[in-house]
């Protein structure tokens, strides 16, 4: 299985200990786990609200998916996503 990261962080949450550094080490260890081919580099969308898809790392992600780049997308929380 072929999969890409996807990590977002605010202020507040990098100060909480989730920054982008940790997200992926998350993220990345479950890959391992799992058996899955890390397709690098990892989707990094530092500063970012969900309130809006407009977010130009995610766009991106979302035009290589189209493209079948990888088979899925892992988080390290579902709510990074939205």
């Amino acid at each position: 299985m072929r999969a890409a990261i996807y990590t977002r962080v605010s202020t507040e949450e990098q100060t909480e200990g989730w920054s982008l550094d940790a997200q992926q080490d998350e993220c990345v260890g479950l890959l391992q786990r799992r058996g899955w081919q890390y397709m690098e580099p990892a989707y990094l969308e530092p500063g970012r609200s969900a309130r809006t898809d407009l977010r130009p790392v995610f766009q991106r992600m979302m035009r290589d998916a189209e493209l079948k780049r990888f088979d899925v997308i892992v988080v390290h929380k579902l709510d990074r996503f939205s």
